[in-house]
């Protein structure tokens, strides 16, 4: 690749002379373009800085001997100073504050809930809420009437009182309609009386993981694993598993308003 050792050969010259600044600065975009289109297009990197190089060296030759140690400061300067400028000003994602006007603005113990009908609001989705229709759990904008959808009472957890369950009471045609994870997924289902069934729609209460005027819910089998949706739909996924990268969307995806249906 480029040697550096020959381009830094002029320490202490106050600048590129004036005709050389310009093609200077073309050659650093022309060999960013080339880069990105290179690499675009399937060619390897060592491809394309080999070509870039190749151009350069012809060019550096023919007794542009300053534009060696310029090129090179360019490239050592404004790339970064680029890059940074970019991560500095693009706009950083945010929780949004709609926990602190929802009808619980703290991290209630499940004692305060039992027997409630409640709604849970998205806080990165301000206005949505986790409803039921047509056998998904999915996240929705509720229409004017739908707010059965969306209501849940709170029960002792069917696995460990000390944890909660959800009865959905939307559907006055079945009874006994409880949240549960199944494979990953959320679901609505009849309750069928196993210990399976009981483990899977129990659910404890944490503080909201992205809102501290949420909540969160993990499940009974893994403290870990969290009520989250991705998009619309709804998983219980372990939190662990993903990488700290993503544990910011992680965690406002798995935090919810409570909103009281009852009052």
């Amino acid at each position: 690749m480029l040697g550096t050792a020959g381009y830094f050969s002029l320490p202490g010259t106050p600048g590129p002379p004036a005709h050389l600044r310009l093609p200077v600065l073309l050659a650093l975009l022309v060999s960013l373009v080339l880069g990105l289109l290179g690499t675009l297009c399937g060619l390897t990197l060592p491809v394309v800085l080999a070509n870039i190089e190749g151009r350069l060296q012809a060019w550096f030759n023919r007794g542009h001997r300053e534009a060696k140690f310029w090129f090179f400061e360019a490239a050592i300067i404004v790339v970064p100073a680029i890059i940074v400028g970019l991560t500095v000003s693009l706009p950083r994602a945010t929780s949004s504050p709609v926990c602190e006007t929802a009808d619980v603005r703290d991290y209630p113990a499940a004692s305060e809930l039992m027997g409630r009908q409640i709604r849970l609001e998205s806080v990165n989705y301000p206005g949505y809420f986790m409803s039921f229709g047509q056998d998904e759990v999915l996240l929705e904008r509720l229409d004017v009437g739908d707010e059965g959808r969306a209501t849940f009472t709170v029960e002792r957890g069917l696995a460990d009182s000390d944890m909660v369950s959800f009865r959905f009471i939307g559907d006055t045609r079945q009874a006994d309609l409880y949240l549960r994870h199944r494979d990953f997924f959320l679901e609505v289902e009849q309750r069928d009386e196993t210990s399976q069934y009981e483990e899977d729609a129990t659910f404890g209460l944490h503080p909201g993981l992205g809102d501290p005027h949420g909540i969160s819910f993990h499940a009974y089998q893994d403290t870990n694993s969290y009520i989250r949706h991705v998009e619309s739909v709804f998983y219980v996924t372990n939190r662990l598993k993903f990488p700290a990268s993503s544990d910011a969307i992680f965690r406002d995806d798995a935090t919810f308003c409570i909103h009281f249906a009852d009052q």
